[in-house]
């Protein structure tokens, strides 16, 4: 309210966050797309299954840029995918 007496309506506009800026672009996360669209053995990996730490290595290797597990994480999210962890079955004996 105060903000709003002493400068009226530009009192009143976002300030911006300090931190450091978002460098994860679009087309990193077109790029990262691509990358899990195939399956890890591609990328030398001995794994049918994604980690996220995974594919944040094969997206600096083939973009030069690092990210955080979380920023990758988000990225999925924001491309709508999740990982999941597969489900163990026990496997029963025959008699």
């Amino acid at each position: 309210m105060t903000s709003y007496k002493e400068n009226g309506r530009d009192g009143l506009k976002a300030i911006p966050k300090p931190g450091r800026p978002v460098i994860f672009t679009t087309e990193h996360r077109h790029r990262l797309f691509e990358i899990i669209s195939k399956s890890p053995y591609t990328w030398g990996y001995e794994s049918d299954l994604w980690t996220v730490g995974m594919a944040r290595d094969v997206l600096w290797e083939q973009t030069g840029t690092y990210f955080s597990k979380t920023r990758i994480l988000s990225a999925f999210h924001e491309l709508g995918l999740s990982f999941q962890k597969p489900e163990v079955r026990a496997i029963e004996k025959k008699r």
